[in-house]
């Protein structure tokens, strides 16, 4: 039988097959896959002249299986070192920064330095347009006392000390009173 009617279950040659190269005198080095098996074969294929005069193709055939298994399990291992690097060196830079920023807070205890040193290394920790740290005065009041990024769309001393009625954002009001911080990722839904 014909090697793509024992391979393939084929009725004519195979459209990947090397015979034309090889009968041309090339030696040909290659891989091919196996449905029917599973497995994966490096091939060789060359020229072969025989006693009488005639040619044949010599084909040494390498079962690789194994090896193209362990070159996948290789490349998802090293994608996932890669990610698993790339989250240390994030949360190293993450830690790196807030030790610097403990470190200059701790410096003074000007209320507007200290304030704006942290929207500097809170920049350096979350990606944003712009941001502004506002304190309760009384209470229904915020007073705007720090900011940062708004520049490119107003000049920041006009939003320095502006008041904001604390009871047109209710939703907010009861972290706000509690201490806590409020990330608004939206400010046009705020």
């Amino acid at each position: 039988r014909k090697c793509f009617t024992y391979f393939h279950d084929r009725t004519e040659q195979c459209p990947w097959c090397k015979n034309q190269e090889v009968f041309t005198g090339k030696s040909v080095s290659w891989e091919w896959s196996l449905a029917k098996t599973g497995k994966t074969y490096d091939l060789f294929d060359t020229l072969l002249k025989n006693a009488d005069g005639s040619v044949s193709k010599l084909e040494i055939i390498h079962d690789i299986t194994f090896r193209k298994l362990a070159e996948v399990d290789l490349e998802r291992s090293n994608l996932e070192l890669k990610a698993l690097s790339k989250a240390e060196s994030a949360s190293r830079q993450v830690a790196e920064t807030l030790s610097e920023a403990s470190m200059a807070l701790s410096q003074t205890l000007n209320l507007e330095i200290v304030m704006a040193t942290f929207l500097g290394f809170l920049e350096r920790l979350i990606s944003f347009d712009s941001a502004f740290i506002a304190l309760m005065e009384g209470t229904d009041t915020l007073l705007v006392r720090s900011l940062r990024g708004f520049e490119p769309w107003i000049e920041a001393e006009s939003l320095q000390n502006t008041a904001l009625d604390a009871s047109s954002i209710p939703d907010y009001i009861g972290q706000v009173s509690q201490r806590k911080p409020v990330l608004v990722d939206d400010v046009q839904q705020f």
